[in-house]
């Protein structure tokens, strides 16, 4: 289980300021497609995390559009989970989720890594085992791996199919 976290656990802004922050923060990267939700212990242990009793998770829901250099867009979902939660921390653990978003927009805006790159954990994918996290699937084969001393290697997910690249070699 997690280890309990003092950061922001004296903090006086309320959840409620917290998300508004992180729906301006959001918006300042034209992203407004924003949904907050709370998963109790029952739900969220059934969807597979790990839960103490008594907690529940919060979630941050978000899409980012995205133009290809081909002409090609769509959007980028992105779900990030906080589970073990105790209700009486949700302004503790939304000051947390405010500034882990915004210290991945930092990198991002620096230019040291691209937005898939810095939310790749928090990609929501489908699958044959239905929605979930990026990481979610991918860390079933990599902790199988390293377990067995092998070199983890890129097939550790489900295939997939292959991008179109322009005439330059880029997607």
């Amino acid at each position: 289980m997690p280890k309990k976290i003092r950061a922001y656990s004296k903090t006086g802004v309320n959840f409620a300021a917290s998300q508004a922050q992180i729906n301006k923060l959001l918006n300042e990267h034209e992203i407004y497609d924003i949904q907050y939700t709370t998963i109790s212990h029952d739900t969220a242990t059934a969807s597979g995390l790990e839960m103490e009793r008594g907690t529940q998770a919060i979630m941050l829901v978000f899409q980012k559009h995205i133009t290809l250099d081909n002409g090609q867009g769509g959007n980028i979902p992105v779900r990030v989970v906080v589970p073990n939660v105790s209700p009486d921390k949700l302004n503790q653990y939304y000051r947390l989720l405010y500034w882990y978003v915004k210290t991945k927009f930092e990198a991002i805006d620096s230019g040291l890594v691209e937005f898939a790159e810095e939310f790749m954990a928090h990609l929501q994918i489908s699958d044959k085992h239905g929605i979930g996290r990026l990481w979610d699937r991918f860390k079933r084969g990599f902790y199988k791996t390293v377990g067995s001393g092998e070199m983890p290697d890129a097939n550790l997910l489900p295939g997939f199919t292959e991008p179109e690249k322009g005439d330059d070699g880029r997607l």
